[in-house]
């Protein structure tokens, strides 16, 4: 939850009138390297979503994290979960090096809009793989120049890490706040 880049993008989404929520999945809390199993993390997502319902009431409600809570979060709107839309940053299609153990099949489940923001470099989602995907789910793809899974790129790319942390709250903020709001 205190990864400087989620920081950052939650800032500059309420810079601009849009409220977000960081947490951390309850292994994290605990000091626990190792994740607890899919189900928990599912239940865990549900509740934090569950109380930003009862608590804040937003009018329109959105999922989103990055690379394992994404793909958690996607899970549970797989499930039927309702909300205005899904972003994921950093999506892990599959475990480096292992393109045969993709995890989409739940994708296809999902009925609301989706952005996907992803490095070029990022190993855990090979272009190849993630390009097709996003286009069959009719989803959006935006893509960091050389950035890996962190999304951090080489200085050849021309872009600090502020200068991409700007690009992504910029990506995140026009998917979840229509033109006009």
């Amino acid at each position: 939850m205190d990864t400087p880049s989620l920081k950052a993008l939650e800032e500059r989404l309420a810079s601009a009138g849009v409220t977000a929520v960081r947490f951390n999945f309850l292994y994290s809390e605990k000091g626990r390297k190792s994740p607890d199993r899919q189900a928990h993390l599912v239940s865990c997502w549900r509740s934090v979503a569950d109380w930003v319902k009862r608590e804040l009431a937003p009018s329109r409600l959105f999922l989103g994290g990055r690379s394992m809570g994404g793909r958690m979060a996607s899970y549970l709107v797989a499930d039927g979960y309702p909300c205005d839309g899904i972003f994921f940053l950093a999506y892990p299609l599959h475990p480096p090096g292992k393109r045969d153990q993709q995890r989409k099949d739940h994708l296809p489940k999902i009925r609301v809009p989706m952005l996907f923001v992803s490095g070029t470099s990022d190993a855990f989602a090979d272009l190849d793989l993630l390009e097709p995907l996003v286009r069959d789910l009719g989803a959006t793809l935006h893509l960091l120049e050389k950035a890996d899974h962190g999304f951090k790129a080489p200085k050849s790319a021309g872009k600090t890490a502020r200068e991409i942390d700007d690009e992504v709250a910029r990506t995140v903020l026009a998917f979840v706040k229509p033109t006009g709001s």
